[in-house]
């Protein structure tokens, strides 16, 4: 008798991707909801949002804007989050149109072609990050 294999219509890599980003929406979501209680409840917790990199060495880590850019995009502001932090968009973005294309091809079991994962995904939100962070650091008035 042949086991049934989790995920059967999505190959390798997408299906190591396509697991990851599951784990790592329940972790999210995890994490924000402990986040929330705890800062509402114990004061010295709110105190962990602010960059400690940046508060020790006075330059702007190359993840900064990065919780603000999210926030913005939640709330629509897409050119304020890119301002923020372009790599946020590109990666929910990418995130977001994989996931999904994985769930219906595996819905449709296989039937639907989904998006293939390519490693050069990785290197253009590498660049992003990079030139954003450079943008931060050269830019004067770049308030972050």
């Amino acid at each position: 008798m042949e086991k049934k294999k989790i995920l059967r219509y999505l190959d390798e890599p997408e299906r190591s991707v396509y697991i990851a980003e599951i784990i790592t929406m329940i972790a999210i979501f995890v994490l924000t909801v402990t986040f929330i209680i705890l800062s509402r409840n114990i004061p010295f917790f709110a105190d962990l949002m602010t960059c400690k990199f940046k508060q020790i060495t006075g330059i702007p880590c190359p993840s900064c804007g990065g919780t603000r850019a999210l926030i913005s995009l939640l709330h629509g502001r897409i050119f304020t989050s890119l301002y923020y932090h372009a790599a946020v968009i590109y990666i929910i973005v990418l995130c977001v149109v994989f996931f999904v294309s994985q769930s219906l091809r595996q819905i449709s079991k296989g039937r639907i072609r989904g998006l293939r994962w390519h490693n050069w995904y990785w290197i253009v939100g590498l660049i992003i990050y990079i030139v954003q962070y450079i943008m931060k650091l050269l830019i004067p008035g770049y308030i972050i």
